[in-house]
């Protein structure tokens, strides 16, 4: 066992706008067990290599490596996983096995079942209408104005299935949540003038690990443009598992550092790392 993840639908799913490889499906990195252990298929968008590098991402794994609902080495017996009943007809699909990794260290929080929002129900009846459940995307733009640079971002089934099944959420789901902030609220008050934010797929672990030149002249590239004005940059950074958010001052050399679980920064050591870049 060298990691714990997500399989995500295999029916007409594609992995960073392409096919996936035959006898592959698609799984999301969520923990790294063995962290050193090598990718199968290489990540080439983002360059991951070994399985601690794919952490937080999307990597095509093959069929007769992947088990379902298995048991890592990395928990106590007295941490139950979450995963959905079995029946046997899930279990020949695959399709939406969830086995969802929780620190035995960190602190728990139980997810209590809540009522569908009006939110939520326009959602589903926006999907329902639509080729997306069988396969089809939708583009959102990001401006060069909330990250510093555009492109069109594309999102999936899972990524609404991430957001009704209160699922951990990926990059996909956070920057289109900033992409929301940034029109509704940010851009119509000049709040844009006083707040920013750094690409969570530009700052990632697994970049900072492989390619860390690129992160610092982003991040340099993006605080020397704003050197004039007192602004403070979100970056929401996942640790592997767990989303957190990091807010920096640069004028007055300010780290703030927030976390749902209330863990101390320390139990994040790799992020010291994104910290001294």
């Amino acid at each position: 066992m060298v990691g714990k993840g997500k399989v995500h639908n295999v029916s007409g799913v594609l992995l960073h706008t392409r096919e996936l490889p035959a006898g592959c499906l698609k799984v999301s990195v969520d923990i790294a067990v063995e962290p050193n252990a090598a990718l199968t298929y290489p990540s080439d968008d983002s360059d991951a290599t070994t399985v601690h590098e794919a952490v937080g991402s999307f990597v095509a794994w093959p069929t007769n490596l992947i088990c379902v609902g298995y048991e890592t080495p990395t928990k106590s017996k007295s941490k139950e996983n979450e995963v959905s009943n079995a029946s046997a007809q899930q279990k020949k699909e695959v399709s939406n096995a969830s086995a969802r990794v929780k620190s035995s260290g960190a602190k728990k929080t139980v997810a209590r079942k809540k009522p569908t929002t009006k939110y939520r129900s326009c959602l589903r009846t926006f999907l329902e209408m639509t080729d997306i459940p069988t396969g089809g995307v939708r583009i959102v733009h990001m401006e060069v104005g909330i990250f510093g640079f555009d492109y069109d971002q594309m999102i999936g089934n899972e990524d609404f299935m991430q957001v009704f099944g209160h699922e951990e959420i990926g990059v996909n789901v956070v920057n289109t949540y900033i992409r929301f902030l940034y029109d509704k609220l940010m851009r119509p008050n000049d709040l844009d003038e006083s707040f920013g934010f750094l690409a969570p797929a530009t700052v990632n672990l697994g970049l900072i690990l492989s390619r860390p030149h690129t992160v610092t002249e982003y991040v340099l590239r993006i605080l020397m443009d704003n050197k004039d004005a007192e602004k403070l940059f979100f970056i929401p950074f996942n640790t592997g598992g767990h989303w957190l958010l990091l807010a920096i001052n640069p004028i007055r050399e300010i780290v703030y550092y927030l976390d749902s679980l209330g863990n101390d920064w320390t139990t994040y050591p790799d992020m010291k790392v994104l910290i001294d870049t």
